[in-house]
C-alpha cells in the first residue's frame, strides 16, 4: 500500500477536475440551450395565442 503524499492527492484532485470540467461545461451548455429552446417555444405559443385572440 503506497503512502499518499500531499503531491499525490493534489495531482489526483487536479486530474479529476480536469476530466470533470468539460463534462460540467457540456451539461451546462446543453441545459442552457434546452431552456432557451423551451422559452422560445413558449413565447411563440403565447404570441400566437395573442394574435389569434386579437384577430377576433
Amino acid at each position: 500500500m503506497p503512502m499518499w503524499t500531499v503531491q499525490d492527492i493534489l495531482l489526483t484532485i487536479f486530474g479529476v477536475v480536469l476530466m470533470a470540467t468539460p463534462l460540467a461545461l457540456w451539461v451546462a451548455w446543453t441545459t442552457t440551450i434546452f431552456i432557451g429552446v423551451l422559452v422560445a417555444a413558449l413565447m411563440s405559443m403565447i404570441g400566437a395565442v395573442i394574435v389569434t385572440r386579437t384577430k377576433d
